[in-house]
C-alpha cells in the first residue's frame, strides 16, 4: 500500500456464499484478496459502489487510535 492524495477506496465489507469459501480449503494463514478474490475474479461475482461518506483507515495505527475516540458508544 502507498499513499494516494485521493481516488477510491476498498472499505473492507463483503458480502460472501459461505458454502462456496469454505469448498476451497485454504491454508491457516492465507489471503483473502489474493488467494480468492484475485485467483477466482473469474469464477465469482462481484458488484459494489461508491460512496462518499467519511472514511477513516483503522489499518494505520495513528487512525485506528483516532477512531478509538471518534467512535466511542
Amino acid at each position: 500500500k502507498q499513499f494516494v492524495k485521493e481516488g477510491l477506496v476498498n472499505t473492507g465489507v463483503y458480502v460472501c456464499n459461505v458454502s462456496r469459501f469454505y469448498e476451497k480449503n485454504f491454508p491457516e494463514k492465507f489471503s483473502l484478496e489474493k488467494d480468492y478474490f484475485e485467483a477466482l475474479v473469474d469464477q465469482l461475482h462481484f458488484s459494489g459502489f461508491i460512496g462518499d461518506g467519511y472514511f477513516l483507515d483503522i489499518g494505520i495505527p495513528e487512525d485506528y487510535k483516532r477512531a478509538q475516540q471518534e467512535l466511542k458508544v
